[in-house]
């Protein structure tokens, strides 16, 4: 599917209320989205949320020594009633020529369900290679990072082609912080009216570990 779950990787409306930070380390900005994340606070408040988990690990961190070089991870994403995950993608995390970062995502060319529980490993795909991906073009979500180590983000524009039946393109956005991934995803037609996805704030993934 187009329509991704990022991170990120999708936020609440994001309304700058901070100044965005130029910034070339990307390793911090990796270490940060790291991490074990859970919506099930959300959707005891609100039965339309679904109760997900959410794992994000690091990968290839031989390959990217330095704050600056590129940024792998992989995420996977399951239910609180089964450990079999609905999605799973790798994500690489770059920086700009405006200090920011650009996020990628990318998909297993077949039978994701082979790597499930990965992130489990201490080196996890060590004998994986980036040509054996498949990128989600123009589905890359743009950050920034703001004051008090938050980073903010979105798709650009109409870029991010959906499948979703009856939509043109999504949406996403995402808010990252030492707390929470927060993550909103809509699909619009050709109109420019949404069909599809989230009208309120947004799947609240609060940081478990």
């Amino acid at each position: 599917m187009k329509y991704i779950f990022i991170p990120l990787l999708l936020l609440i409306t994001i309304e700058p209320s901070f100044s965005q930070i130029k910034s070339i380390d990307v390793n911090s900005l990796a270490a940060l989205m790291q991490g074990f994340y859970s919506t099930s606070e959300q959707s005891e408040s609100d039965s339309s949320y679904r109760d997900l988990k959410f794992r994000i690990k690091r990968i290839w961190t031989s390959r990217s020594p330095n704050r600056s070089d590129p940024q792998w991870l992989y995420a996977e994403v399951s239910t609180s009633s089964s450990p079999v995950p609905f999605r799973q993608m790798i994500y690489k995390i770059s920086t700009t020529n405006e200090g920011r970062f650009e996020q990628n995502f990318f998909k297993f060319a077949n039978d994701p369900l082979r790597f499930s529980g990965e992130w489990e490993k201490e080196n996890p795909f060590d004998w994986l290679t980036e040509d054996s991906l498949k990128i989600i073009s123009g589905c890359h979500v743009l950050l920034a990072l703001m004051n008090d180590n938050i980073y903010e983000g979105a798709t650009n524009g109409t870029d991010c082609e959906s499948e979703v039946p009856g939509a043109e393109y999504s949406i996403s956005e995402i808010r990252l912080s030492n707390e929470a991934l927060i993550i909103k995803e809509r699909a619009f037609d050709k109109n420019g009216d949404q069909v599809w996805g989230d009208s309120k704030s947004g799947y609240i993934f609060k940081r478990i570990k």
